[in-house]
């Protein structure tokens, strides 16, 4: 198993966090695929995505949706989403953890 967890829209070069929450949500993917790369993992093995989202309402979900699916190239995880007043930092709006089944 692996847990990776703290993939927000942080850049390695230090570029500012996007405001847009959807734009965000591509940069977690982004860093959550790293992620699975570094362990040796492929989307299809997340068993479990939990995303932490400030403000969460169904219109702001439904906004970050389609970078949060593409994540996973085709794969259905369990997914909860959680509404949280703040992350880390105040110009983040969306968080993703995972649980990996490491492959054999």
């Amino acid at each position: 198993m692996a847990y990776i967890s703290g993939q927000v829209a942080w850049q390695p070069n230090g570029e500012p966090v996007p405001s847009d929450v959807a734009e965000q949500m591509k940069l977690v993917a982004k860093n959550a695929r790293s992620a699975l790369d570094a362990v040796g993992a492929k989307p299809e093995h997340v068993v479990l995505a939990r995303i932490y989202m400030v403000d969460l309402t169904p219109e702001r979900l439904e906004t970050l949706m389609p970078a949060f699916i593409a994540t996973f190239d085709g794969a259905q995880p369990c997914v909860t989403g959680v509404g949280v007043a703040e992350l880390a930092a105040p110009e983040l709006q969306v968080e993703m953890e995972l649980v990996v089944r490491l492959p054999d």
